[in-house]
């Protein structure tokens, strides 16, 4: 609800701006169904210059992206849903980095993508692991690097390393009487 209220928030200001109109202006043009002092206070918002430079940092750093894809809003999870019921099996980072960053056509988003992409292709082919399963040296790991700290690439939002590439260790706290004998562990 939060990220619809967000885009429907920033889209409201973007109908009702006007650089050649004045504060005062857009103020008294209220949309219908908004409270006036709560449509001044979110003008007053817009105009604060603390928020035009966060407005304008933010505008710097979409452009210094080098690298853009093509996944829109659907998360990566549905996205792998959908390539395992095309193919019939799992589809690992590598496919979903691929898949993201083609146009339908098959072209590249851009000639950086593409040099990672012909990289990842080749590991793919070279690959003698099964490469569906999320570990941190598969494709994605070896061509781009090591994971953030606060994300893994082609997982989407909220998957961390520590819980993406969690080792199953053997708990030996479950042990019964049975596994010991006279006080000292038996083999």
């Amino acid at each position: 609800m939060c990220k619809k209220w967000d885009a429907k928030r920033l889209k409201l200001f973007d109908k009702v701006y006007d650089p050649l109109k004045s504060r005062a202006d857009i103020m008294d043009s209220v949309p219908l169904g908004i409270l006036p002092d709560q449509w001044i206070s979110y003008v007053d918002y817009h105009f604060k210059e603390k928020t035009q430079e966060i407005y304008k940092r933010n505008a710097e750093i979409r452009k210094k992206q080098i690298i853009s894809h093509i996944g829109g809003s659907k998360p990566n999870s549905r996205r792998r849903d959908e390539m395992m019921a095309e193919t019939g099996k799992k589809p690992g980072r590598g496919q979903l980095y691929l898949a993201t960053h083609r146009n339908e056509d098959g072209s590249y988003v851009n000639e950086a993508a593409k040099e990672i992409c012909e990289k990842i292709e080749l590991a793919l082919s070279q690959s003698t692991v099964d490469e569906s399963e999320i570990l941190p040296n598969d494709v994605i790991g070896k061509v781009l690097g090591k994971e953030h700290s606060g994300m893994v690439r082609c997982l989407g939002l909220g998957v961390v390393p520590g819980r993406a590439f969690r080792q199953t260790r053997p708990r030996y706290n479950d042990l019964n009487a049975s596994s010991y004998n006279n006080g000292s562990c038996s083999s």
